[in-house]
């Protein structure tokens, strides 16, 4: 007699079945199972129900039901196994997730906490070391680079510029030509004078001999009245007296001769003076900074010749074309600045200065403060923009040979300068008096964290100051001031210094 498998007890030497009721008991203690299937356990068709035996599971109506049920069994396991999969892997995410927001909301806890110091909201105290050097205060003004000298060139007669002999760059000495006005009016004069000369000669040679013939009369006549025997013979001859006149005369005449030749020479004297003008030449040695003058060029009169000039300013000029040649003496370069009331007072002749170049970069040149203006180039009650300033020129003695004319110049004025002192900022300063010169620091000790252990008020002598700082004594270089802030008072922070003196000195 053949025996089914199902879901009956099983045998108690079927392991497999023993197996599936404890999946069965598994799946039916989870939460989202629908149904407990126990998983089939396996047909053995070669053992019989009753001795054993092996039997042809081919063979009957009861091989047909065993496989029935085993495909039925299989089936259910396989969708056990898949439920138990997703069961698994829904939990696994679950936890994942869990563990991910845990990480995060940690992360948002900690992490500001790590990256926040406790004392974050506390700010460390403002100081300062007490230093020793130079303190200086400066005054910054802008100009325009120029010759500390030059001469402006002006034809002193009219004529057409020929034979140009010099450019910009080039370099001259003292009488050098350069250029030449053609003008025959002055060949002319030159001329005519000429002959004004030369007819004066000619009255002057007639009245010379005019005087000769006098002075021979009068001397014959003079020697035949001496040498007569008497009064007779005396009588007979002419009175040299009479001659006298004569040769007065002539040489009257012989003098207003000599003076029309005078005036004549002088006049070609002029006329070629004049006419030697048409040759221009350079007043003084230097460099010629710029040429107006042309070849071809007409010039009209000229008022003047050459005129000097401090470097702003042309000078004279003629009533034609103006200056024609400007040399200027570049060894020497001039700044004129514009310094503003406010800083004017601290500004002194020979003070040092340092001039920069803006076409030149890394160029820094040593000036001093040569003149100072007296009268203010602008007025603010005259309207424009209210700023009262005044000129102050500076002179570079030993400029840089890449330094042209009208190039913008930055300069430092240095005002004061105080060597070896000790300094503190001017920030560090409590109950500064300043007509007594008297003030009080707060002298700090600080911890490795940069906050205050120790603090004590000195009182300190206050000298020189400048924008920043200011030159104190009482004080040791070295030492930590303590800078005032916005939020402090002079007596609390003093408490405070106190307290923590106190508190040091009892450890």
């Amino acid at each position: 007699m053949s025996r089914k498998f199902g879901f009956g007890k099983p045998s108690p030497g079927d392991d497999e079945t023993t197996d599936a009721k404890g999946e069965k008991n598994e799946v039916s203690q989870g939460a989202d199972a629908t149904q407990a299937v126990t998983p089939p356990l396996p047909a053995n068709p070669l053992r019989h129900a009753s001795d054993g035996a092996q039997a042809d599971p081919t063979k009957g109506p009861a091989a047909t039901d065993a496989a029935d049920e085993d495909a039925s069994g299989m089936l259910a396991y396989q969708n056990l196994e898949r439920h138990r999969k997703e069961k698994r892997r829904r939990r696994n995410v679950k936890i994942v997730v869990g563990a991910c927001a845990a990480v995060v909301i940690a992360a948002a806890i900690i992490v500001p906490r790590v990256l926040t110091p406790a004392d974050a909201g506390k700010q460390m105290p403002a100081t300062a070391e007490v230093a020793r050097g130079d303190l200086t205060s400066s005054v910054s003004v802008t100009g325009a680079a120029q010759p500390a000298s030059s001469v402006y060139v002006t034809p002193e007669v009219s004529g057409i510029v020929q034979d140009l002999r010099v450019s910009e760059g080039d370099t001259v000495g003292k009488g050098d030509v350069l250029f030449s006005l053609k003008n025959d009016s002055l060949d002319r004069a030159v001329a005519d004078a000429q002959r004004q000369v030369s007819d004066a000669q000619a009255q002057v040679n007639t009245a010379q001999r005019g005087v000769d013939s006098a002075n021979a009369a009068y001397k014959k006549a003079l020697d035949a009245w001496n040498s007569a025997q008497d009064a007779e013979t005396q009588a007979g001859l002419a009175d040299p007296d009479s001659l006298y006149g004569d040769v007065q005369t002539a040489n009257d005449g012989l003098n207003s001769a000599r003076s029309a030749l005078d005036s004549a020479s002088q006049a070609l004297a002029d006329a070629k003076a004049q006419a030697a003008k048409r040759m221009v030449t350079a007043p003084a040695s230097g460099s010629v900074v710029a040429v107006n003058a042309r070849n071809g060029a007409a010039y009209g009169d000229a008022t003047g010749g050459s005129t000097t000039s401090d470097g702003t300013g042309q000078g004279g000029q003629g009533t034609g074309a103006g200056w024609a040649v400007q040399i200027a003496d570049l060894s020497r370069m001039r700044v004129a600045t514009q310094v503003n009331e406010v800083d004017i007072s601290g500004v002194a002749v020979g003070q040092a200065a340092s001039v920069t170049f803006s076409a030149i970069p890394g160029l820094e040149c040593d000036a001093k403060v040569e003149k100072i203006a007296t009268v203010a180039s602008s007025d603010g009650s005259m309207g424009g923009d209210g700023v009262v300033t005044y000129e102050v020129d500076l002179v570079i003695d030993q400029p840089d040979e890449r330094i042209k004319p009208g190039m913008t110049a930055n300069a430092t004025i240095q005002t004061q300068s105080v060597s070896d002192v000790l300094m503190v900022p001017i920030a560090a300063l409590n109950d500064y008096d300043e007509s007594a010169g008297t003030a009080s620091v707060t002298v700090v000790t600080l911890d490795g964290e940069g906050n205050v252990k120790t603090s004590r008020d000195v009182d300190v002598k206050v000298g020189e100051k400048n924008g920043s700082d200011a030159a104190v004594t009482g004080v040791k270089e070295g030492e930590t001031v303590k800078l005032a802030d916005e939020g402090d008072s002079a007596d609390g922070g003093a408490a405070g210094g106190d307290a923590s003196a106190a508190t040091a000195d009892g450890r």
